[in-house]
């Protein structure tokens, strides 16, 4: 009989999850700000490119490797993880599927890298980076998030991200070293994988197991796939396919002000990611009203967090690149611009997504709605890139984060119904705030870094103070928590 699952057991707060996945995706932020600047100008746009391009074949890779197994066992890992028995046999019977989806994909990434011209021509590159694969796989990251060990996922990636940081400005000093690095991006990536192996036994002891129940985990694990494939190549499709139509540089230029997109937008979505196993949870013990009080309050949240975010990149979209790149990158300005837009769109695309269709298991519905985007992405990629170039790439991303998140919002209305309250307006002025302080502080005719700094720093305490004073529910709880807990102590 299963073991009764102990609402008590191992809880963490959610709010203490999420600063401390915010911390960890904040340092995404901070380790690219500090190496982009640096390795773009020492690799020059036609190196970077050429390690940009091999990373992003690597990255499929890695999607067929993991199959959709990630997600799938975060959602139904998070029901079983107080059940030792159960818990142990279903994460067994996944790493098998895993380690056996893993060897095929290394097989056929071989196979492509040696026939097909263009990736032959980055075979050491893509060979090197392939070291990923496996140590993604043997990691198990998943157990981490079940758990929701964020302490630990926080202080391992920072710790391997910080001697990666080290070993590249050390060693990495000109274009002739792309090889180099990409080496020691392993250390970074491969590093902190592969000492998860021994970490996560503490939680469950996996072991190859001959019995993988196929039957019950490929349907929602391909379904899941499916889903995250299609979201790889929309995010992707426009980097392959500038390199197949265009040259290195714009490969490079485009991958820093994407890659500078998908670090913002990995640390809005933090807040939901920490959220997900709960929400499975709570699913899983249908506690409906629980459930939608943490939507409500991640909705919230994104709302204070994602609009001033949008706002403030927009106004320092040049300075950014600028800081980024240097002059060779600031031609990307406009496409940076555009991606700033999507981020609305893909950030609330991940909240009706992974907050509510996937643990409901309307993984099938996610699959087709991904899909149908990738599909369009890919079109409209080989359509207007000969003609846009980096622009283009940049307004097909948008159009699939639009495609994603009104689909996805559709299908959850008898879900959960989004309401947007007048407290949105608060947020609005907030935000308007950010763009007459950008302007003013451009006036004053700075030196760039300061000039970046105190738009910044200005922007974010008029911004709050806004929210503050005019006592905006997310921030005001916000505020007192930091109180009380500075008066406990």
């Amino acid at each position: 009989m299963s073991q009764p699952i102990n609402k008590h057991s191992g809880a963490k707060s959610i709010k203490v999850n999420a600063i401390l996945n915010i911390i960890k995706q904040c340092s995404t932020v901070l380790f690219p700000l500090i190496i982009y600047p640096y390795i773009s100008r020492a690799l020059g746009t036609d190196n970077f490119g050429r390690v940009s391009f091999a990373a992003s074949v690597v990255e499929y890779g890695t999607i067929f490797a993991m199959l959709g197994i990630q997600t799938y066992a975060v959602r139904e890992g998070s029901g079983l993880r107080e059940d030792k028995p159960r818990i142990k046999k279903f994460a067994s019977e996944l790493f098998t599927i895993n380690l056996l989806s893993m060897l095929a994909t290394l097989v056929v990434l071989a196979v492509l890298t040696i026939f097909v011209p263009r990736l032959n021509r980055e075979a050491t590159l893509i060979a090197i980076l392939s070291v990923n694969i496996v140590s993604f796989v043997l990691g198990r990251e998943w157990i981490n998030t079940v758990y929701e060990d964020f302490l630990y996922i926080s202080l391992r990636y920072i710790a391997f991200k910080t001697l990666a940081l080290i070993l590249i400005l050390v060693f990495v000093k000109k274009p002739e070293d792309f090889l180099l690095y990409g080496v020691i991006t392993l250390v970074s990536d491969s590093g902190g994988y592969l000492a998860n192996v021994l970490y996560t036994r503490k939680y469950v002891p996996i072991r190859v197991t001959k019995e993988p129940a196929f039957h019950i985990h490929m349907k929602p694990v391909l379904l899941l796939f499916c889903t995250t494939l299609a979201i790889q190549v929309y995010i992707q499709s426009d980097i392959l396919i500038l390199g197949l139509l265009r040259s290195d540089s714009e490969v490079g230029i485009y991958s820093l002000a994407s890659k500078i997109y998908y670090v913002v937008k990995s640390v809005l979505n933090a807040v939901i990611m920490v959220a997900i196993p709960r929400l499975s949870m709570y699913l899983a013990q249908k506690k409906s009203e629980d459930y939608n009080r943490l939507l409500n309050n991640l909705k919230d949240a994104l709302i204070v967090l994602i609009l001033p975010c949008i706002t403030g990149a927009v106004c320092m979209s040049r300075n950014i690149m600028l800081i980024m790149g240097g002059e060779d990158y600031v031609s990307g300005t406009g496409a940076f611009m555009i991606l700033c837009a999507a981020l609305l769109f893909a950030v609330f695309g991940c909240f009706f997504a992974q907050g509510v269709m996937i643990p409901n298991k309307r993984e099938k519905h996610f699959a087709y709605y991904t899909s149908f985007a990738a599909i369009l992405n890919i079109v409209l990629n080989f359509i207007l890139i000969p003609f846009l170039g980096i622009e283009a790439a940049a307004i097909t991303t948008l159009i699939a984060e639009i495609a994603i998140m009104l689909t996805c919002w559709h299908n959850t209305k008898d879900l959960y119904k989004l309401t947007i309250d007048k407290g949105i307006f608060l947020v609005l002025a907030g935000c308007a705030a950010i763009f007459l302080v950008c302007q003013a502080v451009r006036l004053i005719s700075l030196p760039l870094l300061p000039e970046t700094a105190v738009s910044i720093i200005l922007s974010v305490a008029v911004y709050f103070g806004i929210l503050y004073i005019g006592k905006n529910k997310v921030v005001v709880s916000g505020v007192q928590s930091v109180l009380n807990k500075v008066k406990r102590h």
